[in-house]
């Protein structure tokens, strides 16, 4: 009897599991029945939103919304809903309930669970601890880690690196590698941080405030041919990068229309 109590408290706890998991759940039909698609995005090079400083209503724009908003006219065509376009920061796609990042515990980010964003479509560089959430990730192109320099930098090589300064955020994969680095290449002459989104840190190589930034090859090119006049992109970094759309593990649906876009 008692372990009878045991496997009926057990099913019911795993049952309420999957009902919630269930509920958070947006195909197309729910899409529709909502009438609205909420693609969440972040802002920076890809992605610019007007009026400056806005928090609600932004207006946006930049090459990846040029992506994103085509793809969205698709789905809008399919269930007769509205998109939503909603700004947020790039550490907020992987929060918790609690608002912190913890990169080694399971969970579903915040913003995908409670329904607020149904896509994330800001060009994020699958990780291996991505394997803890409870999302999928659409895989958009490949590509390769590279670093954003002055044009009047010496940096050539990787051992020019040795006592630079990069603007880096401190929860992204550049910081790793950095740390990485420091421990073994660089342990005599360590290459010092300053936390920065890509952003920001792009701007402040541009000035000569820094020496270096890192991202993807896509990011860093573009920046260096299109909005910073006096940067450069050189050496790739480690293996090759996947980059990708994420959804919520549940929504199939939505993850089958992004790659067939």
């Amino acid at each position: 009897m008692r372990m009878s109590g045991v496997l009926s408290t057990s099913a019911v706890f795993v049952s309420v599991l999957m009902t919630s998991s269930m509920a958070s759940a947006r195909g197309l039909k729910e899409i529709a029945r909502s009438k609205e698609l909420r693609i969440c995005l972040t802002t920076g090079l890809s992605t610019k939103a007007t009026p400056a400083g806005c928090t609600d209503k932004c207006q946006f724009s930049g090459y990846l919304f040029d992506i994103v908003k085509p793809f969205s006219a698709e789905i809008e065509k399919k269930t007769h809903a509205k998109t939503k376009f909603i700004k947020i920061e790039w550490e907020d796609q992987f929060k918790n309930k609690e608002g912190k990042i913890v990169k080694e515990a399971a969970y579903q980010p915040e913003l995908l669970a409670n329904g607020k964003c149904d896509i994330y479509p800001n060009l994020i560089t699958k990780r291996e601890w991505h394997n803890n959430k409870s999302i999928d990730h659409a895989v958009v192109f490949p590509s390769r880690t590279m670093l954003l320099v002055s044009k009047k930098s010496n940096i050539s090589v990787f051992k020019d690196l040795a006592g630079k300064t990069g603007g880096v955020l401190d929860s992204s994969g550049a910081k790793k590698f950095i740390d990485g680095w420091n421990t073994k290449d660089f342990k005599s002459n360590p290459i010092k941080t300053k936390a920065m989104d890509f952003d920001e840190a792009a701007k402040a190589v541009d000035a000569g405030q820094i020496d270096f930034t890192m991202n993807d090859a896509d990011a860093a090119m573009w920046a260096a041919k299109k909005e910073f006049k006096n940067t450069k992109a050189v050496l790739p970094i480690g293996e090759p990068d996947i980059i990708t759309w994420v959804v919520r593990k549940e929504d199939q649906e939505i993850k089958n229309e992004i790659d067939a876009f």
